[in-house]
């Protein structure tokens, strides 16, 4: 198992816009988790591990607009009409 570092767990951090704050307190959690992963990968789960399905264009629904509920959209926040503003993403 390869070995988790400070550095690599204040990196994850930053992907994940969140404060590691000490991050070497982290590294034996991560490494743990790491750990567990890698006993999944080498599980044996033979045929029953694999389900394969073959889908065909005919076979999905069709991709409809469907309305809201009377009502509904005085209830949402927005500038009013058919629209709603929704936080944006940071």
């Amino acid at each position: 198992m390869a070995a988790i570092t400070e550095s690599e767990v204040r990196w994850a951090a930053s992907l994940m816009r969140i404060d590691a704050g000490d991050a070497a307190a982290h590294v034996p959690k991560v490494q743990k988790m790491v750990g567990y992963f890698e006993r999944l990968d080498e599980a044996d789960l033979g045929e029953a591990g694999r389900e394969e399905r073959a889908i065909g264009v005919a076979d999905l629904r069709a991709d409809e607009a469907e309305g809201c509920p009377a009502g509904l959209m005085g209830h949402l926040k927005g500038e009013g009409g058919e629209h709603v503003r929704s936080p944006g993403l940071r």
